[in-house]
């Protein structure tokens, strides 16, 4: 064996299996960081799809809100208020109006919408409660709804 050969073997047998240790040692370090990156892309596109079916939900309280207690309002709740006034009706079914708002609002939201608002707010019957106080606050205000 010649000396070159003695060299070749000792390259072969120490050296080659330091660097190739190494080079798997950066390649496990860039493919840890690459599938922590993918993972934290991934987590931002779920974050992201569940703020806009909240952002859904949302607006669709909002709209059946608007929808519900104009059409109550317009219906029965000025005609009911003066009845009241008049003492020919308690006012018990004043707040019987709110409650038939409540229902037929948690019942057209899809059970996705009331689970994610229910998820984000607490209580979605309290959040559509409020939503009608609201929306009844902004019709009186804008004139449509009876004093």
């Amino acid at each position: 064996m010649t000396l070159s050969d003695e060299i070749i073997n000792t390259v072969l047998d120490v050296i080659l299996p330091a660097v190739l240790s190494l080079l798997a040692a950066y390649a496990a370090y860039g493919i840890n960081k690459a599938v922590v990156w993918l993972n934290t892309k991934t987590q931002e596109i779920t974050d992201e799809q569940q703020r806009m079916l909240l952002y859904d939900a949302l607006r669709d309280v909002s709209e059946l809100t608007h929808k519900t207690v104009s059409t109550i309002e317009q219906t029965t709740a000025k005609a009911l208020r003066e009845r009241v006034k008049a003492g020919l009706a308690s006012p018990e079914e004043l707040t019987d109006l709110a409650k038939q708002a409540l229902v037929e609002i948690r019942m057209s939201l899809s059970p996705n919408a009331r689970y994610l608002v229910g998820k984000h707010f607490g209580n979605i019957d309290a959040y559509i409660r409020k939503s009608i106080e609201t929306k009844v606050f902004e019709l009186k205000q804008s004139g449509q709804g009876a004093s």
